[in-house]
């Protein structure tokens, strides 16, 4: 079983609500991650606050403050602008359960569901025609997946992160790379991630277990970062 965390993240590439901290921050606090997992169940475990679980936490969300949340809307003077959320067939239940939590708090939210490869090419060609991305991302090789997140210019969080957090995550990541120290760069690690919270660059929702049920005589079965199977690791046993 792999940890999935499964998230929101900003279009900085285009206008929007989600331009302003305060509406990033009000998602934030609005979302009760702890009822999402209880509502839709199946492989969804407990609510997330960064990309990797940690002994403290449990099933509780202790980011979720309704009156927080309407706090900061009122503050930007939001006014009823567009929210949309690109997803694909596999993350709509999320996408959903999301439109509907925006929608009472008076967020026009909508989802656009997408196939994997036309959401692939849109977030690249900076095309998205939508305010954010919920996707999932699998923790599956430590420092060496969690860079990727950051760093990849495949990566969704990457593509869609303006460029003034873009440079503050190279000059930390550099740093990082270039220290001979494992406690080093976890302090490095820890920072990227607090960096992406304090800029609520992505809204972190839920740990998700991934589970592959296969033929025994197959080996190498993985899955990747970006939660699909590495084929190029698989290889069948003889009997």
């Amino acid at each position: 079983m792999n940890n999935g965390c499964t998230m929101l993240s900003y279009n900085m590439r285009q206008g929007g609500p989600q331009q302003d901290v305060r509406f990033r921050k009000a998602l934030h606090h609005l979302v009760d991650r702890k009822s999402m997992v209880e509502r839709l169940g199946e492989n969804r475990r407990f609510p997330a606050t960064g990309m990797q679980p940690h002994d403290y936490l449990g099933q509780e969300d202790h980011a979720f403050d309704p009156s927080v949340a309407r706090k900061l809307l009122d503050e930007m003077g939001y006014t009823g602008e567009p929210f949309r959320i690109a997803a694909i067939w596999k993350h709509l239940a999320d996408a959903y359960w999301l439109r509907d939590r925006c929608r009472a708090f008076g967020i026009e939210a909508e989802v656009v569901c997408y196939e994997i490869s036309e959401l692939a090419q849109r977030v690249r060609d900076h095309k998205l025609n939508a305010e954010a991305l919920l996707h999932q991302f699998v923790i599956d090789e430590g420092e060496v997946s969690l860079l990727e997140l950051y760093l990849r210019e495949d990566s969704y969080v990457r593509l869609v992160m303006d460029e003034e957090v873009s440079a503050r995550v190279d000059k930390i990541a550099s740093d990082l790379l270039a220290s001979p120290s494992p406690e080093y760069r976890k302090h490095r690690m820890q920072e990227l991630e607090a960096l992406m919270n304090h800029e609520h660059v992505v809204l972190f929702l839920l740990f998700k277990g991934l589970q592959t049920v296969h033929d025994p005589s197959l080996r190498g079965v993985t899955f990747n970062s970006l939660g699909w199977i590495d084929f190029k690791n698989v290889w069948l046993q003889s009997v």
